[in-house]
């Protein structure tokens, strides 16, 4: 398994407050690329673990996945989310903020 860690302008401050999230890749996956551009389009830090070629990587992430075993995985503050269509869904339905606990504050007076 490879680690590639996400931290364009990395900011341990900001990092210590958002939750942890990881992605189980391969090369070559189209919806890896897409979650990937996803996340990083939200700012969102995370840790991804390239498997290709690494079977005892692979059961890992189909344990921690719950027996999923397609790719991409991904993983928010271990909660299992699954691939790019469910974070993709949860984006659209606004759930992925809150899951990344970035709601936005309320704040002034109704107008």
């Amino acid at each position: 398994m490879t680690w590639l860690p996400n931290r364009p302008g990395h900011d341990e401050a900001s990092e210590k407050s958002q939750p942890k999230v990881e992605i189980y890749t391969t090369r070559h996956c189209g919806y890896c690329v897409r979650a990937k551009q996803l996340l990083q389009s939200r700012g969102v830090v995370f840790v991804e673990y390239a498997i290709d070629g690494d079977a005892e990587a692979r059961r890992q992430m189909v344990e921690k996945a719950g027996g999923r075993r397609t790719i991409p995985q991904i993983f928010i503050d271990d909660l299992a989310i699954g691939g790019f269509m469910e974070l993709y869904q949860l984006d659209c339905d606004g759930q992925l903020d809150i899951l990344l606990r970035r709601a936005l504050p309320i704040s002034g007076t109704p107008d």
